[in-house]
């Protein structure tokens, strides 16, 4: 779970070029210049938890159950409301051995793209999610002070709807992502409960997972996995301590987690700790924090924000 940042009174560190396929980072205020991005440095809350690339039970609940009060749709019915569904689920080991089959050079990684839909098949016409999976081939691309990042390639062929069927891309994207960006509505703060619609260049259409660092991990820990449910869930990419002892949080989008189903449908997530470093019965959260401006490049090692409500 990745530690929630707040803006500091540091100076300007720089500016990152856009254009030239440099990076940004979700974790820093970003002012428009241009092609150019500004960013301020910011500090770590003081008593946030350590941050993990997993999740236990506990904080996947909370998060899950919070985010039904975060993301909405707007329905065909006019309203904007909840989701009829925010999950979906498809055959683990076949999107493993997928990954497994795509061959890398010396210092790339494997990895995927959950890529954001939204369709209006749920219950009388409601709105729900839909994710498109896409292979890619993560290649080194430099050092930032936040650590390494990676640009994506996309694998020829890749391509593939939630039930691992392969679709073309960009049929996909003009139907799917097209709804989902037309229909999500967004609840920006935790001070207010208006929702306002997809905004170009500021939310997240996507989210890319690691094969070898993660994905194989939540494999092979967990020897009893038959499905992989992908859940969309909400988080703020800003919190800041009030004078009163509460938080605001803003920023709010949608990211990924990954949970592990048995052949029963038992989710393979519990609060039992396995030792550092163990996937075994716990969710997967580790992806990009990277946000649209990045342009096709991610960072390692950050996860999930932990909710100030949450046990």
């Amino acid at each position: 779970m990745q530690r929630i940042l707040r803006l500091s009174n540091s100076l300007l560190l720089g500016v990152l070029l856009i254009s030239k396929g440099l990076m940004a980072q979700q974790d820093s205020l970003f002012i428009k210049k241009g092609s150019s991005y500004l960013f301020h440095s910011i500090d770590l809350l003081q008593d946030d938890p350590t941050p993990d690339i997993y999740i236990p039970q506990r904080v996947h609940w909370c998060i899950r159950d919070t985010t039904k009060f975060y993301l909405h749709a707007l329905d065909n019915a006019g309203p904007v409301k909840s989701l009829s569904r925010y999950h979906t689920d498809l055959n683990a080991r076949a999107l493993y051995e997928k990954l497994q089959a795509i061959s890398v050079n010396a210092g790339e990684q494997r990895g995927f793209v959950v890529h954001y839909g939204m369709d209006n098949c749920g219950a009388q016409g409601s709105m729900r999610m839909r994710f498109a999976l896409e292979l890619v081939v993560l290649e080194p691309a430099g050092d930032h002070w936040l650590g390494k990042y990676f640009r994506s390639r996309p694998v020829p062929a890749g391509f593939y709807s939630d039930d691992l069927q392969p679709v073309d891309k960009q049929t996909w994207l003009a139907n799917y992502a097209l709804m989902y960006r037309s229909n999500i509505r967004i609840r920006r703060t935790n001070k207010n409960k208006n929702y306002t619609s997809f905004i170009k260049d500021q939310d997240v259409e996507s989210y890319t997972f690691f094969h070898e660092q993660a994905f194989a991990k939540l494999i092979s820990d967990n020897l009893k996995i038959d499905k992989l449910r992908i859940y969309a869930m909400a988080e703020p990419t800003l919190r800041e301590r009030l004078p009163d002892g509460t938080y605001e949080e803003t920023g709010w989008r949608q990211i990924i987690a990954l949970i592990g189903v048995d052949a029963q449908n038992s989710e393979l997530i519990t609060n039992v700790d396995h030792g550092p470093g163990s996937f075994r019965d716990k969710g997967l959260d580790l992806g990009s924090p990277c946000p649209p401006l990045c342009k096709g490049a991610v960072y390692q090692a950050k996860g999930m924000a932990i909710h100030p409500a949450c046990p």
